[in-house]
């Protein structure tokens, strides 16, 4: 089930009270569940849905952000879609782009906080001083382990 990141009223402060002067309280409902079931489609793979605001406080916030962006502009397609117009897209498309963006910030895995830092930023690998010439034959060739040889086994 999605979770409550936003309510309409977040969605409607995304929209230009010019272009859209009633309050459209049911609509705005309906996209903010839709598009709160879209963010948890998204990204199911990533996280354990739904976040709870007092367990993760960021991620609520981010959601919320993402959800009122997707609803204010899958609302304003729809109404110009019924007028038969076209003008004023570009912000749903704003709205889309920035709320990707936050997508791709929720994806971006990010160092803890309480992280302490490294001793020494210099890894050691460790090096027998033999090069490839000198290294023995392997045991596995590549007819061996390759599907479908003759000598496959």
């Amino acid at each position: 089930m999605a979770g409550a990141y936003c309510t309409w009223q977040d969605a409607y402060d995304h929209l230009d009270k010019k272009s859209f002067p009633e309050t459209p309280v049911g609509e705005l409902t309906s996209e903010v569940t839709e598009a709160a079931k879209t963010l948890e489609r998204r990204l199911r793979r990533f996280f354990a849905f739904p976040f709870d605001e007092a367990d993760h406080p960021e991620a609520f916030d981010l959601a919320g952000e993402i959800v009122s962006r997707w609803a204010a502009a899958a609302y304003m397609r729809k109404v110009r879609q019924t007028e038969g117009r076209s003008d004023d897209l570009w912000y749903a498309q704003k709205l889309d782009d920035e709320a990707e963006g936050y997508v791709a910030q929720m994806k971006e895995r990010q160092q803890p906080s309480d992280t302490p830092e490294a001793d020494d930023p210099v890894v050691t690998n460790l090096y027998d001083g033999r090069t490839a010439g000198d290294r023995d034959d392997s045991v596995f060739r590549m007819a061996q382990i390759t599907p479908g040889s003759t000598t496959h086994w």
